[in-house]
């Protein structure tokens, strides 16, 4: 499971909530194929969060929230294809 904690700065929750918030988390980095940029995951957390301070605790939801909050993503074929393509460019 992805920790959501090296997101959380200032916010505080008790340990059941991190845990509902990690796999939030995780499901939206899957969703977004796991192979986003260090800026995606920490977008996507920030959303996390920011839904859970608002209150909600159904990972599911915090998932879809966070997922909505960030815009449409690539398909994985996309994502696939150009990392292949950058990884091309160096030969």
């Amino acid at each position: 499971m992805t920790n959501i904690i090296p997101y959380l700065k200032d916010a505080a929750f008790e340990d059941s909530v991190i845990d509902i918030l990690s796999h939030a988390f995780d499901m939206g980095c899957m969703a977004i194929h796991d192979a986003c940029a260090a800026l995606d995951r920490e977008n996507l957390a920030a959303h996390v969060v920011q839904s859970a301070l608002l209150g909600e605790r159904d990972p599911e939801r915090l998932c879809a929230a966070a997922l909505s909050a960030m815009g449409p993503q690539p398909p994985i074929e996309a994502v696939v294809h150009a990392d292949l393509r950058s990884r091309l460019k160096h030969f």
